[in-house]
């Protein structure tokens, strides 16, 4: 370990133990562990389950989405349908089913429903994660998301933020003892997630507390009264040491920005950041650095609206639909060229990716715990400084993307379900329940203010981009007044923001069309120290965007529900210059829009559609060309 990241490490975690701060469950350890169990467990079973429908179900799921791919069912006795996608059952239909595993999601009820099981269902073997936590010599005292996961840290920093303004509304001396309290573990939580700047902003606040707690001191000269103030100024002392510390930490933490090599290049993915998201009026820190230091694309477009969709066959450069890229949750890191370029070079990767790798291979680092954005750059500092020129890939994750759980949000958060349609279903409300748009602008703000800080200190080669845009509705918006286009690919769906920052490539603008799909040339290029808009850069008139066929029952469930059964059909859309998208559905349906802003449908114009599809004719792989229907 180098000097500097030794150092950090150190300044650290001296803030835990000078301050008796509660330090944080090591997340990467307790997911390897998680992943580990479920892979060994579920190898050879052919119809497993989860036991329990809650909240502990939905972060088990969201976490380990793939290595629980195989689960169709999950079992509550006190529910029926379906949730999420999956069958609800009672225990009793078990064997009916052939269940051949169950996953155990609880941990208040575990104990009983392993007895439960094991009473009348003793032939299903069952996994209990924290039985293998014990193995590991872990011993929990909560669900394992607790204190470590970016959801459950974003929800109690919200709860204490929301606490302490309704304590200090009273403006009351007396509350000084529960403030202190407040402001602690808030101040605990923001150090635990390494948000040092946001931090501060929270010490520098209790400070202003305690000094117009002692202004407002009864004019009462008594005992009562000199011991308030005298403990005023204890936790005085406390908090200016704590703030000086935080201070050096901070500083420290943006000089191993700056001595991050040259060499180096970083990929830095915002997940579903729309390209208008990154403007004057809601980035502003960004949007300045971008436009002054970086190379940056105005018209960049995904390759699709879901996250694997999009980066799968962009990072192997394959968008044939007939090869099913969809199917996998990865790349080999064979199928990838950057991947291959960098290891040739014998650059150290690194993915700080959760528990998703995005590609795979050997020799790649992988950080293999949910993270917060903070939580990631850290990693990162620490990693680079003990590298020349490595290639670095940091994907945000949770502040970006739905549900936008952020620090800032004054109202309480909501994190349940893993995109807005789900607030739809029926048994969710059936409208938007929450100001998302004010959720969402909160948490790119948030993203602006703690890594822009971090990002002008760095000197190393780096594009920045999203994996795809995001879908903002307007709070009790109905799902009869979702545009048609925003069941496919719309401009919000697509449109991101695409930055090269390199030395060779310069500073400027490009209002050209372009694809998700370049991003490996303009890895290499910063790779091989080359100028993109030179060696790789060729001008396209179209380009194309796909998304698989539905098979979620929630959203086919959706879509059936307001005649929209057409867009759970795999399709491809080209986007042309001039703002029109032509889409093709499986079944040879074609639909038209004529505006960029994706608002004027034109379904009739047969001769039209006709002239953009010989134009695209040959790039078709949803279906069969000969079953095209231009009607």
């Amino acid at each position: 370990m180098s000097r500097i990241a030794q150092k950090l490490e150190e300044k650290y975690n001296l803030l835990f133990k000078n301050y008796d701060l509660e330090y944080p469950l090591e997340a990467k350890r307790i997911n390897g562990i998680i992943r580990a169990s479920l892979q060994r467990f579920l190898k050879d079973s052919i119809t497993p389950a989860i036991y329990c429908n809650g909240g502990h179900t939905q972060m088990l799921m969201a976490d380990f989405m793939y290595d629980l791919k195989k689960v169709k069912y999950l079992v509550d006795n006190y529910a029926a349908g379906e949730d999420a996608g999956f069958s609800i059952i009672k225990d009793k239909e078990l064997e009916e089913k052939g269940i051949d595993a169950v996953v155990l999601s609880t941990f208040k009820f575990r104990e009983e429903v392993k007895r439960n099981l094991k009473e009348n269902h003793p032939g299903i073997p069952v996994l209990d994660i924290y039985d293998e936590f014990e193995k590991n010599g872990i011993r929990m005292q909560a669900d394992y998301y607790y204190t470590s996961h970016p959801y459950h840290n974003y929800h109690s920093i919200n709860e204490l933020q929301r606490e302490i303004r309704a304590a200090a509304d009273a403006e009351k001396p007396e509350k000084l003892k529960e403030l202190e309290g407040l402001y602690k573990k808030l101040i605990a939580k923001y150090i635990q997630i390494k948000d040092f700047k946001t931090a501060l902003v929270k010490v520098r606040e209790m400070s202003s507390y305690i000094a117009g707690c002692s202004e407002h001191a009864d004019a009462d000269r008594g005992e009562s009264v000199c011991r308030r103030e005298n403990a005023c100024e204890a936790v005085r002392l406390d908090v200016e040491a704590l703030r000086k510390d935080l201070e050096e930490l901070y500083e420290l933490e943006k000089q191993a920005a700056a001595c991050v090599s040259e060499d180096a290049v970083l990929m830095l993915c915002l997940d579903a950041l729309r390209y208008r998201d990154l403007s004057k009026q809601d980035m502003p820190k960004l949007k300045k650095l971008l436009d002054e230091t970086a190379y940056c694309f105005n018209r960049a477009y995904s390759f699709s609206t879901s996250t694997f969709e999009s980066l799968v066959p962009a990072y192997s450069e394959n968008g044939d639909l007939r090869t099913g890229y969809y199917e996998k949750n990865a790349v080999d890191r064979e199928d990838c060229r950057f991947i291959k370029t960098a290891q040739a070079q014998k650059r150290e990767i690194y993915i700080y990716g959760d528990v998703e790798h995005y590609i795979e291979g050997k020799n790649i680092n992988y950080s293999d715990t949910a993270q917060t954005a903070t939580e990631k750059f850290w990693d990162f500092l620490i990693d680079s400084s003990d590298e020349n020129g490595g290639l670095f890939y940091l994907h945000e994750q949770y502040e970006s993307h739905f549900t936008f759980s952020n620090p800032y949000t004054e109202h309480p958060i909501r994190s349940e379900g893993t995109a807005l349609l789900f607030d739809f279903l029926p048994m969710k409300g059936g409208h938007l329940r929450t100001d998302y748009k004010r959720q969402h602008r909160d948490a790119i703000r948030y993203l602006d203010d703690v890594l822009t800080p971090f990002l002008e200190k760095l000197s190393c080669r780096m594009v920045l981009y999203a994996d795809h845009g995001t879908l903002i509705l307007d709070q009790d918006t109905e799902l009869s007044e979702v545009e048609n286009m925003e069941y496919i690919c719309s401009e919000g769906w697509t449109r991101i923001p695409l930055a090269i920052r390199s030395p060779e490539t310069g500073v400027g603008k490009c209002d050209d069309l372009i694809s998700l799909m370049e991003i490996g040339p303009m890895v290499i290029s910063l790779l091989k120290k080359e100028n993109y808009m030179e060696t790789s850069w060729r001008k396209t008139e179209h380009i194309k965007m796909a998304r698989s066929e539905l098979y979620n029952p929630d959203f086919r469930f959706l879509y059936g529900m307001i005649g929209k059964e057409q867009y759970l059909q795999a399709f491809e859309c080209f986007a042309f210059e001039d703002g029109c998208k032509l889409v093709v559905f499986g079944n040879g349906y074609t639909e038209l829009y004529l505006q960029q802003g994706d608002g004027d449908i034109a379904a009739e114009n047969a001769r039209k559609k006709a002239e953009l599809f010989q134009k695209v004719r040959d790039e078709v792989t949803v279906c069969d060309v000969s079953k095209i229907d231009f009607n």
